[in-house]
């Protein structure tokens, strides 16, 4: 393992990622895991890494599941882009079990320094079931503790339930 500096472009290359994908893919093609895998998996899932920065433009790759015995591996690509007062966050992933794709997960984050919204989706192609969500918060403003989500999952095609949230945090002195 090792680290390099090219002082032309600033960028830090580690030699460790190359074998961390190699022992990934070893893994996988032998399906062989277990208890200690699945420790490190867990302490790596859903947490984003920068892939790449393009201006305020931010490519983010995540893990989304990785089981090697069970030959299901799940990644995700979040794109960030930042405007004066917004910021739009676009994230698509996919877990699959060998060749089969299990589940489909999107979402659509938008952010100003008044409110947050949110859309996201999960579709279980095994299962049926897609999930869908709202969320709105306020940031800014007499609303600023107040936020709200709705959601729905639908099975086969029909709507089998639904949710509903909201907060209002109150603060004393």
């Amino acid at each position: 393992m090792g680290a390099w500096v090219d002082k032309n472009s600033g960028m830090v290359f580690v030699s460790g990622v190359v074998l961390a994908i190699g022992g990934v893919a070893v893994l996988y093609a032998t399906k062989t895991g277990g208890t200690v895998t699945n420790l490190a998996a867990s302490a790596l899932k859903q947490k984003p890494f920068q892939v790449f920065k393009i201006g305020k433009l931010t490519i983010q790759g995540q893990l989304l599941a990785f089981q090697p015995d069970k030959q299901i591996l799940g990644a995700g690509v979040v794109a960030t882009e930042k405007w004066q007062n917004l910021q739009v966050s676009i994230s698509l992933g996919v877990i699959a079990a060998a060749t089969t794709v299990q589940q489909v997960q999107g979402s659509i984050v938008l952010k100003t320094n008044d409110l947050n919204f949110g859309l996201n989706a999960t579709d279980s192609l095994d299962t049926k079931t897609v999930n869908l969500g709202l969320s709105l918060g306020f940031n800014q403003g007499p609303l600023k503790p107040l936020k709200f989500g709705v959601g729905a999952v639908i099975n086969d095609g029909k709507v089998s339930g639904y949710q509903g949230l909201a907060t209002w945090t109150f603060h004393f002195n």
